[in-house]
């Protein structure tokens, strides 16, 4: 059996989760689902973010025991360590996000930093939901997985950079505040048109090799990830 703490909190989650889209017989299926997970992951349980992530498959028509399935595929994939009470996997991306924007988009990164906007902020949810949560059109966000699938777990950090990208050359990081920064990124992580447009497009030449090497790859991966590790255990407690 899910504990309580667990069943509580999908309880509370399911409703407002896709209202607008979900229908009853799909939230029962959520809550189903997340149930089930919560079970068979139990260093996980159950962590808000994985609720959308299964909302989706169900959109899509996959059927329960299809969702559960690809609930596991993908975390386990592209979430190692995501949804665990300290989030050190989602601790450690954010920080490889990071290191990667100083490398590739060092513009953007000095943005971030003048406007004192924590990466941690603008990127958490993304990486939590899969992208699955701002963006509200199935097709766009199956395309995205897609494109996951395909590319391996490279891809939602190339995606983080073709967002960040798109967004400096709409003008969106100019806000004084960090929060109107942060506003004017969720909005574009909602928008169906800049995933049919270029996002994509612009993920892909992230991760296309470069003359002389260089580029988002599995060994730079790699190598930023241990850096990260290797920083938190250096940090005091």
């Amino acid at each position: 059996a899910a504990p309580e703490t667990c069943r509580r909190q999908i309880e509370k989650d399911v409703p407002r989760t896709r209202p607008g889209d979900l229908n009853e017989k799909q939230r029962a299926a959520l809550g189903r689902v997340l149930l089930r997970f919560s079970v068979l992951r139990p260093k996980v349980g159950y962590c808000q973010g994985l609720n959308f992530i299964v909302a989706v498959q169900l959109l899509a028509g996959l059927t329960e025991k299809q969702t559960l399935g690809g609930l596991k595929s993908l975390t386990d994939n592209y979430c190692e360590g995501y949804y665990e009470e300290s989030m050190r996997g989602l601790l450690r991306d954010i920080a490889v996000l990071d290191a990667l924007l100083l490398l590739l988009l060092p513009k953007i990164h000095a943005r971030f930093a003048e406007v004192d906007l924590p990466l941690l902020w603008i990127a958490a949810e993304p990486l939590l939901t899969l992208f699955s949560r701002e963006l509200k059109n199935i097709e766009s966000i199956c395309r995205l997985w897609d494109f996951f699938l395909i590319e391996g777990p490279c891809a939602p950090f190339a995606v983080f950079l073709a967002y960040a990208e798109l967004a400096q050359e709409r003008n969106l990081l100019t806000g004084a505040a960090a929060e109107d920064t942060l506003g004017a990124f969720r909005l574009l992580l909602g928008d169906t048109g800049a995933i049919a447009g270029s996002v994509l497009r612009r993920a892909a030449l992230f991760l296309a090799p470069r003359p002389f090497g260089g580029g988002l790859n599995d060994t730079l991966l790699a190598r930023l990830r241990q850096e990260a590790d290797q920083s938190f255990r250096a940090s005091p407690t």
